[in-house]
């Protein structure tokens, strides 16, 4: 199973990602997540990628339909859609 306990606004961190090789602020990186969840139920989308971006620039890359995030820059998300022949496969 890809999951554990659920973090920050529902997002966990994916089980595959290599801890060992990231120095990842965990609290900073669940902060910023939760103010994003905040964001997006407001409907200030704006700021929610603002935010989505900050993540990005970190090496952050957030799955929001699986509510996981990784720092593993290969991950392809927790879902059929971006595995082999998933509509988003770029292979």
């Amino acid at each position: 199973n890809r999951r554990r306990s659920q973090g920050a606004g529902g997002y966990q961190r994916a089980n595959d990602d290599d801890k060992s090789t990231s120095t990842v602020d965990e609290s900073a990186i669940e902060s910023l997540l939760s103010q994003r969840l905040l964001h997006k139920q407001n409907g200030d989308y704006d700021q929610a990628d603002d935010i989505r971006d900050q993540l990005t620039m970190r090496g952050i890359t957030v799955w929001d339909k699986e509510r996981i995030w990784t720092t593993n820059p290969d991950s392809r998300g927790g879902s059929a859609r971006h595995r082999n022949g998933g509509r988003y496969n770029t292979s």
